[in-house]
Order: C-alpha cells, then sequence, then structure tokens
C-alpha cells in the first residue's frame, strides 16, 4: 500500500503532466557549417540543428511531421521509451513505413 505522500506524488505527477504538441516541417536547407562550403542538409522549421522538444517526465509529446523533402522519411529519436509503439520509431522501411513527400505523420 502507498504511503499518503508517495500516493500525493504519484497524483501530483499524473496532474501535473502535460501534452506537448510539436510540429516540424521536414525540408532541405542550404548551410555553411564549416565556413568554406555551402551545402544541401535536412533540417527541421528551416534549422539544423533541428528544435529542441522540451518536456518533463510524464508529459505526452505529440511531434506533427510535415514531408517537404522530395523523398519519404521518418524520425527516430534517442532518450524516449517507446513503449507499445516501438513500430513508430527507426529508419524508414525498417519499423515503420515513410512519410511520403508532401504528406504529415503525428508520432
Amino acid at each position: 500500500m502507498l504511503s499518503a505522500a508517495a500516493y500525493s506524488a504519484v497524483l501530483l505527477q499524473a496532474v501535473m503532466a502535460a501534452d506537448v504538441v510539436v510540429d516540424w516541417d521536414i525540408g532541405y536547407i542550404t548551410v555553411n557549417r564549416d565556413g568554406y562550403f555551402t551545402r544541401r542538409a535536412i533540417g527541421a522549421n528551416g534549422e539544423l540543428p533541428i528544435p529542441p522538444i522540451r518536456a518533463t517526465v510524464g508529459d505526452t509529446i505529440y511531434l506533427n511531421v510535415r514531408n517537404s523533402l522530395d523523398k519519404s522519411t521518418s524520425v527516430h529519436a534517442h532518450g524516449l521509451f517507446q513503449r507499445d509503439n516501438s513500430f513508430m520509431d527507426g529508419p524508414a522501411m525498417v519499423t515503420q513505413c515513410g512519410i511520403p513527400p508532401g504528406e504529415s505523420f503525428t508520432y
């Protein structure tokens, strides 16, 4: 049986949990990382490195991805537990189908 303090802590965490909604538009950008040559790279929302996702333990993250590339893509993240949904985490055509060009997918 949980003590009153432990029960309160569990209840407080559940009440404090939030839905974190993030929108990424994956597309080509031009970068000059070394200061000598520009080249095409893949970024999110026109940025590289990609924008961070800020969340707290217990939050639910909804990542809305729009594929603006000319080929299928997917998103793979380190540091997230993919409990009961590992089919949504990995390289395209290995653990999930890719997001077709011009289409969107919510993780």
